[in-house]
């Protein structure tokens, strides 16, 4: 998560949550929410952890996961996952 500084201000990012992407294109994971140990395993499991490149595919209709590709291997990222994994563009 990010740090706030010594006043307790969280700093501002560009990063938006994996489940806010509607095109297809390059990020990078910025920072993975770290309320739940089960899920912060899964996404290690996944190897969806900050710095990991990722390209984005699309996401399934009726609420259906998020389809990546992490070095040309596909992924199915689900709703509650996709929300706490937070990406940049990557150029």
């Amino acid at each position: 998560d990010p740090i706030p500084t010594k006043d307790g201000v969280l700093p501002k990012s560009a990063s938006i949550s994996l489940s806010q992407i509607e095109d297809k294109g390059m990020f990078v994971i910025d920072w993975v929410c770290h309320d739940d140990p089960e899920l912060l395993r899964y996404l290690e499991k996944l190897g969806l952890l900050p710095g990991v490149k990722l390209s984005f595919v699309r996401k399934e209709p009726y609420g259906g996961p998020y389809i990546i590709n992490i070095n040309n291997e596909q992924k199915l990222v689900g709703i509650e996952a996709a929300k706490s994994i937070f990406v940049l563009p990557f150029q």
